[in-house]
């Protein structure tokens, strides 16, 4: 994370899903004046951020329990969360908070992601594009970890 963190200047974290939350494990803060805070210990949603469909579209059952506790919020974010799972990769931009960004990308472990890696910043940093060349270089940076 440090690595992508300095790589990218934004901030970089990890996180697992908690009943409707994903969970902040660790973080790598950007060292740029203007950057996103991110605090372990700190929750945020599963519907309707980056880091929660990326969690929602690689585990099932979680994916089940809250569709069935949700119906009406899951219907609004069930088009983004499929997208993930078929892309590999999810974005939020602007969409959770204003002028903030984000792209996640799942960390599978035996087929489901037992956590997610995100990198968020300022809009004006990260627009749509590079959002996704981002999640490339994520994924990326991930199969090499993998195998070493």
């Amino acid at each position: 994370m440090a690595e992508l963190a300095r790589e990218t200047g934004e901030t970089c974290y990890l996180a697992v899903a908690s009943w409707k939350d994903a969970v902040y494990l660790d973080a790598v803060e950007s060292v740029q004046p203007l950057r996103v805070g991110a605090v372990s210990g700190t929750h945020c949603p599963l519907l309707g951020t980056a880091i929660g469909h990326v969690l929602l579209a690689g585990r099932p059952a979680t994916a089940r329990r809250m569709r069935a506790s949700d119906p009406s919020a899951w219907q609004v974010w069930e088009e983004a969360i499929t997208k993930a799972g078929q892309c590999g990769y999810a974005l939020d931009v602007e969409q959770h908070e204003p002028n903030l960004c984000c792209v996640a990308v799942p960390v599978p472990t035996v087929g489901i992601a037992q956590a997610a890696l995100c990198l968020a910043g300022p809009a004006h940093r990260l627009p749509r594009p590079r959002l996704c060349d981002l999640a490339q270089h994520m994924r990326d940076r991930l199969d090499q970890t993998a195998t070493v």
